[in-house]
């Protein structure tokens, strides 16, 4: 019960630095702030609670890290003006009557969802843009490694890439 109690505790700490921040201003590069945030929360708990012992520290931060990177997916699906939920809070707004085919269409005509994401994979400097388009910045980051394997795995080659 530690174990669980010691991970909650971290994360909602780190989750509530990120809100302050993000309340305070929103920073140019998101995904690196909230990773710095959740990482410096980490390191200030291994240190403060490395007398408990190492099974402690290792099984508190793999359910922390758990979260944290469950945490990060989900941000960076929500961070950008996502086609679902922008669909999703059109509907709301127009209530039992719905929207027509017609007006359907339109809305995802109006809305530069793509452009937008490209905007923030170039602002996060994971793309490059360049006159003649778009390249990967040197290396790419970690995490996009781990989702571009499993895809290969569960998925095989698709269609739009590995």
């Amino acid at each position: 019960m530690k174990i669980l109690l010691a991970a909650f505790l971290l994360f909602v700490a780190a989750f509530g630095v990120h809100l302050i921040l993000w309340r305070i201003a929103l920073p140019r590069r998101q995904t690196a702030v909230l990773v710095a945030i959740f990482g410096g929360a980490w390191l200030a708990f291994m240190a403060f609670f490395f007398p408990n012992g190492p099974v402690f520290l290792a099984y508190s931060s793999l359910l922390y890290w758990s979260a944290a990177l469950a945490y990060f997916v989900t941000y960076s699906a929500m961070e950008g003006d996502s086609p679902t939920l922008s669909l999703v809070r059109h509907l709301e707004l127009a209530g039992e009557a719905g929207i027509s085919h017609r007006e359907m269409e339109v809305f995802f005509e109006k809305r530069p969802f793509v452009g937008a994401r490209i905007a923030a994979l170039v602002n996060d400097r994971i793309l490059i843009r360049e006159e003649s388009g778009y390249r990967l910045a040197g290396g790419t980051p970690f995490l996009f490694r781990i989702v571009l394997i499993y895809r290969r795995v569960v998925f095989g080659r698709t269609q739009f890439g590995a």
